[in-house]
């Protein structure tokens, strides 16, 4: 959570993307208990097109009971 509300992290992010050391990022977002709110700051708050890909990762082992 910290890691996605702080600037100093996107800032870095994108001078590295203007640099050309890498040529996108992207966030992984799990399932824990946060996850709602930190892929609401990433899709509201840090908007403007800065990352390519969001993905979301399911545990499989919490869906195994029903299949």
């Amino acid at each position: 959570m910290e890691t996605v509300e702080n600037d100093h992290t996107f800032e870095v992010l994108e001078r590295l993307v203007e640099e050309g050391k890498i040529l996108s990022y992207g966030a992984a977002i799990g399932d824990s208990e946060q996850s709602h709110e930190i892929s609401e700051i990433l899709l509201n708050d840090r908007r403007g097109g800065f990352y390519k890909s969001l993905s979301v990762v399911w545990r499989r082992s919490r869906f195994r009971s029903v299949c």
